[in-house]
Protein backbone atom coordinates (compact mmCIF):
# COMPACT_ATOMS: atom_id res chain seq x y z
CA UNK A 1 0.00 0.00 0.00
CA UNK A 2 0.99 3.39 -1.03
CA UNK A 3 0.95 6.36 1.95
CA UNK A 4 2.45 9.63 2.48
CA UNK A 5 3.63 11.20 5.94
CA UNK A 6 3.76 14.77 6.04
CA UNK A 7 4.05 17.63 8.57
CA UNK A 8 1.18 19.55 9.85
CA UNK A 9 -0.51 21.61 12.67
CA UNK A 10 -2.08 20.89 15.83
CA UNK A 11 -5.16 22.94 14.68
CA UNK A 12 -5.37 20.44 11.57
CA UNK A 13 -4.24 16.93 13.17
CA UNK A 14 -6.66 17.00 16.27
CA UNK A 15 -9.66 16.43 14.07
CA UNK A 16 -8.04 13.42 13.02
CA UNK A 17 -7.15 12.46 16.68
CA UNK A 18 -10.96 12.95 17.48
CA UNK A 19 -11.76 10.28 14.88
CA UNK A 20 -9.08 8.04 15.18
CA UNK A 21 -8.94 7.99 18.51
CA UNK A 22 -12.34 8.00 19.40
CA UNK A 23 -14.18 6.53 16.65
CA UNK A 24 -17.28 5.36 18.99
CA UNK A 25 -17.09 9.36 20.24
CA UNK A 26 -18.48 11.01 17.14
CA UNK A 27 -21.74 12.70 15.93
CA UNK A 28 -23.22 15.64 16.99
CA UNK A 29 -23.39 15.38 20.86
CA UNK A 30 -19.51 13.87 21.01
CA UNK A 31 -16.98 15.67 23.24
CA UNK A 32 -14.60 17.13 21.20
CA UNK A 33 -12.20 17.43 23.69
CA UNK A 34 -8.48 16.36 24.77
CA UNK A 35 -5.96 17.20 27.09
CA UNK A 36 -3.81 18.93 25.57
CA UNK A 37 -0.26 18.87 26.69
CA UNK A 38 2.88 20.94 26.32
CA UNK A 39 4.12 18.13 23.66
CA UNK A 40 1.37 18.93 21.98
CA UNK A 41 1.73 22.88 21.89
CA UNK A 42 5.45 23.56 22.38
CA UNK A 43 6.95 25.80 19.42
CA UNK A 44 9.11 22.68 18.29
CA UNK A 45 6.09 20.30 18.59
CA UNK A 46 5.55 18.25 15.73
CA UNK A 47 2.55 16.57 13.82
CA UNK A 48 2.45 13.91 11.30
CA UNK A 49 -0.24 13.12 9.60
CA UNK A 50 -0.17 9.31 7.33
CA UNK A 51 -2.15 9.88 3.90
CA UNK A 52 -3.33 7.56 1.06
CA UNK A 53 -5.39 8.20 -1.79
CA UNK A 54 -6.34 12.11 -0.20
CA UNK A 55 -7.61 9.98 2.94
CA UNK A 56 -5.81 10.41 6.23
CA UNK A 57 -4.86 7.05 8.02
CA UNK A 58 -3.17 7.66 10.65
CA UNK A 59 -1.62 10.90 13.21
CA UNK A 60 1.33 11.12 15.43
CA UNK A 61 2.26 13.85 17.72
CA UNK A 62 5.39 14.72 20.02
CA UNK A 63 7.07 17.65 21.75
CA UNK A 64 9.25 18.43 24.43
CA UNK A 65 7.68 17.47 27.69
CA UNK A 66 9.90 15.49 30.98
CA UNK A 67 9.14 12.21 31.45
CA UNK A 68 7.35 11.57 34.42
CA UNK A 69 8.01 7.87 35.47
CA UNK A 70 11.95 7.82 34.15
CA UNK A 71 14.30 10.30 34.36
CA UNK A 72 15.85 11.11 31.16
CA UNK A 73 17.24 14.73 29.77
CA UNK A 74 15.60 16.44 26.92
CA UNK A 75 12.80 13.54 26.54
CA UNK A 76 9.89 14.18 24.10
CA UNK A 77 6.33 12.72 24.50
CA UNK A 78 4.49 10.71 22.18
CA UNK A 79 0.50 12.23 21.52
CA UNK A 80 -2.55 11.09 19.75
CA UNK A 81 -0.74 8.15 18.12
CA UNK A 82 -3.41 6.64 15.89
CA UNK A 83 -3.68 4.56 12.69
CA UNK A 84 -6.86 4.17 10.88
CA UNK A 85 -8.61 0.09 12.00
CA UNK A 86 -8.09 -0.59 8.23
CA UNK A 87 -4.62 0.30 7.89
CA UNK A 88 -3.09 -1.60 10.67
CA UNK A 89 -0.17 -4.02 10.33
CA UNK A 90 0.93 -2.16 7.11
CA UNK A 91 3.88 -0.03 8.11
CA UNK A 92 1.79 3.18 8.39
CA UNK A 93 2.33 2.89 12.68
CA UNK A 94 6.00 2.32 12.23
CA UNK A 95 6.53 4.69 9.44
CA UNK A 96 4.74 7.59 11.75
CA UNK A 97 7.18 6.41 14.89
CA UNK A 98 10.01 6.05 12.83
CA UNK A 99 9.66 9.68 11.35
CA UNK A 100 8.93 11.07 14.67
CA UNK A 101 11.80 9.67 16.19
CA UNK A 102 14.39 10.79 13.48
CA UNK A 103 12.90 14.29 13.38
CA UNK A 104 12.51 14.56 17.67
CA UNK A 105 16.23 13.54 17.37
CA UNK A 106 17.19 16.29 14.73
CA UNK A 107 15.48 18.83 17.66
CA UNK A 108 17.38 18.04 20.21
CA UNK A 109 15.68 15.12 22.04
CA UNK A 110 17.86 11.83 23.43
CA UNK A 111 14.81 9.76 24.18
CA UNK A 112 10.83 9.74 23.59
CA UNK A 113 7.78 8.06 25.87
CA UNK A 114 4.80 7.69 25.95
CA UNK A 115 1.63 5.77 27.36
CA UNK A 116 0.29 3.70 24.53
CA UNK A 117 -3.01 1.82 24.62
CA UNK A 118 -1.85 -1.80 25.70
CA UNK A 119 -4.38 -3.00 23.00
CA UNK A 120 -3.32 -1.00 19.80
CA UNK A 121 -0.32 1.54 20.23
CA UNK A 122 2.16 -0.63 21.92
CA UNK A 123 3.05 -3.23 19.68
CA UNK A 124 4.40 -0.47 17.88
CA UNK A 125 6.54 0.94 20.66
CA UNK A 126 8.13 -2.65 20.93
CA UNK A 127 8.54 -2.97 17.64
CA UNK A 128 10.55 -0.03 18.22
CA UNK A 129 12.66 -1.47 20.89
CA UNK A 130 10.34 0.59 23.90
CA UNK A 131 11.06 -0.26 27.53
CA UNK A 132 7.62 -1.24 29.28
CA UNK A 133 8.18 0.58 32.93
CA UNK A 134 5.97 -0.26 35.69
CA UNK A 135 2.71 -1.91 35.52
CA UNK A 136 -0.19 -1.62 33.70
CA UNK A 137 -3.01 0.58 34.12
CA UNK A 138 -6.57 1.46 33.30
CA UNK A 139 -7.76 4.77 32.02
CA UNK A 140 -11.47 4.66 31.70
CA UNK A 141 -13.27 4.81 29.57
CA UNK A 142 -10.18 4.07 26.88
CA UNK A 143 -8.54 0.70 28.31
CA UNK A 144 -5.46 -0.55 29.48
CA UNK A 145 -1.97 1.44 29.10
CA UNK A 146 1.05 1.22 29.71
CA UNK A 147 4.18 3.88 30.63
CA UNK A 148 7.18 3.17 27.48
CA UNK A 149 10.20 5.04 26.53
CA UNK A 150 13.01 4.80 23.92
CA UNK A 151 16.28 6.39 24.58
CA UNK A 152 18.05 7.23 21.08
CA UNK A 153 21.00 5.40 19.97
CA UNK A 154 23.47 5.02 17.27
CA UNK A 155 21.65 2.17 16.36
CA UNK A 156 18.12 3.31 16.43
CA UNK A 157 18.83 6.48 14.37
CA UNK A 158 21.24 4.32 11.73
CA UNK A 159 18.77 2.14 11.53
CA UNK A 160 16.17 4.88 10.53
CA UNK A 161 17.90 6.67 8.57
CA UNK A 162 16.17 5.43 5.10
CA UNK A 163 13.18 7.24 6.48
CA UNK A 164 12.94 10.49 4.37
CA UNK A 165 12.01 13.32 7.07
CA UNK A 166 12.05 15.91 4.51
CA UNK A 167 8.14 16.11 4.91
Amino acid sequence: MQFSISQTTLDKVLPQRHKLLRPDHIGPDAPFEFKLTSADMSDISIHLIASATDRVIGILSAGPEPCPFRRCENSWRLRGFAVDRSMRRQGVGAALVGTMILKAHQQGASAVWGNPRVIGALHTYMHFGFEAVGEQYEIPPFGLHQNAIRHFTDDLLSSLSAIDVAA
